[in-house]
């Protein structure tokens, strides 16, 4: 996992304050489930005419919730995720579940109040 003194960790930091987002390179994370389920979880629920938020049932998303926290933490200056998900299903071959036409998803962003 990583800390506020990790070298990786700084630099993620300055990424986020700079940009606004930070980008963990694949693999970098070693995730306790199936990170690749977890999406099939998803993609099988929306196909079933489910909201993809359904996949928040289940204990996997709340465990990668649970790793991404010290990531949060020592890149944030000390804050935690509050545990308020918002979750997509936006498919690589453009379509998406809930009677939408067409998804091109989004890049990297954030969003500012």
């Amino acid at each position: 996992v990583c800390n506020a003194e990790d070298q990786e960790a700084m630099a993620w930091a300055t990424d986020l304050r700079r940009d606004g987002y930070m980008m963990i390179p694949a693999g970098r994370l070693r995730w306790a489930v199936d990170v690749a389920a977890v999406a099939r979880g998803i993609t099988t629920l929306v196909a079933a005419g489910f909201p993809a938020a359904c996949i928040l049932a289940y204990d996997e998303p709340w465990v990668l919730a649970a790793q991404l926290q010290p990531v949060a933490k020592a890149t944030t200056g000390g804050n935690v995720p509050i545990v308020d998900w918002a979750t997509f299903c936006v498919q690589a071959d453009g379509s998406e579940g809930q009677g939408a036409t067409s998804a091109a998803g989004w890049p990297p962003h954030r969003d500012r109040m």
